[in-house]
């Protein structure tokens, strides 16, 4: 599946910002939106983009 450019913003915002909240309200979209777009980022390029905990992804 091809990757697309929503994912890669998603991607670029949360390593700039370091947080998926952050993100999702500078996008404009919600929290579940952005997580997913990385979750299935992440299981189409089968690697671990980002290391989540609860209070800075990294």
């Amino acid at each position: 599946m091809p990757i697309k450019l929503s994912q890669l913003r998603a991607v670029v915002a949360v390593a700039d910002c370091g947080n998926f909240s952050e993100v999702a309200l500078e996008l404009e979209l919600t929290q579940l939106a952005i997580s997913y777009a990385i979750a299935t980022l992440e299981e189409e390029l089968d690697v671990s983009l980002f290391a989540r905990d609860r209070e800075l992804t990294a």
